[in-house]
């Protein structure tokens, strides 16, 4: 019977696309973080809801539904069907 082996777990390294090793570069002090204040957040989604409404008024699903989910699934299906 051959003697075990001991296996050697290695850490992977990213790489790019052409093979070259990824450098990763420090994230910048004064940079502004990716993801803003909940607060800010709401007040610019309340805005767009706001302007939405104003440009389209009078807006129908054309869509038949009768429950969210079915809706979501209308959508799925009519997606894949483009």
């Amino acid at each position: 019977m051959p003697p075990k082996r001991a296996i050697k777990a290695t850490a992977a390294v990213p790489t790019s696309r052409n093979g070259a090793t990824a450098s990763k570069k420090p994230r910048a002090e004064n940079a502004k973080s990716a993801t803003p204040p909940s607060a800010e957040l709401k007040r610019h989604a309340a805005k767009i809801v706001k302007q939405l409404k104003k440009d389209f008024p009078d807006v129908e699903c054309a869509l038949v539904h009768q429950t969210p989910f079915q809706l979501l699934i209308a959508t799925i299906l009519s997606a894949q069907c483009t």
